[in-house]
């Protein structure tokens, strides 16, 4: 059984500028994990938003421990209130991987959506003398259609 908690500070997250800030730490498999969450999220127009968050983890177990940093960025469009686009990128310093996930939905009628999502994930290796390659990509096309009778 593993314990855990967690302390959070945040801002309106309605207003225009907002932000939190986080602590928490818990049982992690034989050992435990602590992490400290920041976030801030602009919104410029009323359907543009824009996030940014960084997480850093520190893990111990027994013989063994690492730390890890997360950054994230996040982009949100509403072109209406039945279209939107929104794209996510992240980067953690473990596994040096930046991954992105691009997605665009309609909404044609209540319980009938076009979901259109595409995701690319780089490795950041050095070692290759290659900053950035390409080791994942995928695009899906999801329809969802409900028929009520």
């Amino acid at each position: 059984m593993n314990w855990g908690y967690q302390l959070e500070a945040s801002s309106a997250s309605f207003r225009m500028v907002s932000g939190s800030i986080g602590y928490e730490a818990g049982g992690f498999w034989t050992g435990n994990i602590s992490s400290l969450v920041l976030g801030l999220t602009i919104r410029p127009v009323p359907g543009i938003n824009l996030s940014s968050g960084y997480t850093h983890s520190k893990v111990t177990a027994e013989n063994s421990g690492f730390n890890t940093n997360l950054f994230q960025l996040d982009l949100g469009l509403d072109f209406t209130p039945d279209i939107s686009f929104s794209s996510n990128i992240q980067f953690d310093d473990v596994s040096d991987i930046l991954g992105s996930n691009t997605r665009f939905r309609w909404i044609i009628t209540p319980g009938t959506d076009i979901y259109c999502v595409y995701n690319h994930n780089w490795l950041n290796n050095s070692t290759l003398n290659r900053r950035l390659f390409t080791i994942q990509q995928g695009a899906i096309m999801k329809i969802i259609y409900n028929y009520r009778f």
